[in-house]
């Protein structure tokens, strides 16, 4: 798996204004939402102004837009107008299936080759939030073009009948299967958004579960989210700092399974630690400290 984006902010397409904040945010991506943000009249409107948004450039995040579901002719639609030189990837609604994920491939090869853009460059973030996609995660992750699986679990609570609540309990089985699935297919999990934009200690708490977890980053719904979300999916300067120890003294002794600081240090706990000390050195000090990653950085 490579590099991850710790937020993925979203921005109502229909929304002038908050497109056109869109190069001076911090988030590491950004999902225009051309689907659940966006009222049916304004659907057109809301494609011109992504699209034209996407051709401006100058967004230093990731750019993905979620678009409407491939089997209606807003998705197609929606592909037509926004596969395009600067576009980053596709969050799929509902995903469900690897059929989704083929036929969206299929489209995207046919709009790459009209756009100019190298065949497969496009990538799919399906979003899993159906109890049949939780089910299918793994073969999801496993698709063409996917980099990561996201959780939608307002709509899932709400397909399962479940009431949502701010322990997010209703979810611990579907966060479970899609950080496994990923993991299993060596791609980024995307925790779920936190709706109470106030409540800025409950997402924080949330974030640094979800990293325990296993989550590399998570799905936000407003800019002021972003520094909490960055705090808690960046490693600190001490945490580095005693992988790089774990590292330096499990390599000097040159045997299997020596001691530090009391603690018995084997594979497992060295090769995490060999991780750490590399997406170090890979994303440098700022992005250690919570801040943005280095503009134009390719994750």
């Amino acid at each position: 798996m490579g590099d991850a984006n710790r937020s993925w902010l979203f921005i109502p397409g229909s929304s002038e204004k908050m497109l056109g904040k869109a190069p001076a945010l911090e988030a590491d991506a950004v999902i225009l939402d051309l689907e659940d943000a966006v009222a049916p009249h304004l659907k057109s409107e809301a494609r011109r102004l992504c699209s034209e948004a996407v051709s401006a450039g100058g967004i230093r995040a990731q750019v993905f837009v979620r678009i409407n579901p491939l089997e209606t002719s807003m998705g197609r639609e929606d592909l037509s107008a926004l596969v395009r030189p600067g576009l980053t990837g596709i969050v799929l609604p509902k995903a469900e299936n690897r059929a989704q994920i083929e036929a969206l491939d299929a489209v995207l090869r046919e709009e790459e080759k009209r756009a100019g853009l190298e065949p497969g460059s496009i990538e799919v973030a399906p979003l899993v939030e159906t109890p049949r996609g939780v089910l299918n995660a793994a073969s999801l992750a496993r698709a063409a073009r996917v980099c990561a699986l996201c959780l939608g679990g307002e709509d899932l609570s709400l397909a399962l009948g479940a009431r949502r609540t701010p322990e997010g309990r209703e979810l611990d089985f579907a966060r479970g299967m899609l950080v496994t699935a990923a993991a299993a297919a060596g791609k980024q999990a995307v925790d779920t958004v936190w709706t109470d934009v106030r409540d800025t200690d409950g997402l924080a708490r949330e974030c640094r579960q979800m990293r325990d977890l296993g989550y590399t980053g998570k799905l936000a719904i407003h800019p002021a989210q972003i520094v909490a979300i960055h705090e808690a999916f960046s490693p600190k300067q001490e945490e580095i700092a005693q992988a790089r120890r774990v590292v330096e003294t499990f390599e000097a002794a040159g045997s299997g399974v020596v001691s530090l600081d009391g603690k018995m240090l084997d594979a497992p706990v060295v090769e995490r630690a060999r991780r750490l000390v590399a997406r170090a050195e890979r994303d440098g000090s700022s992005a250690l400290q919570g801040g943005p990653r280095p503009s134009g950085s390719q994750r």
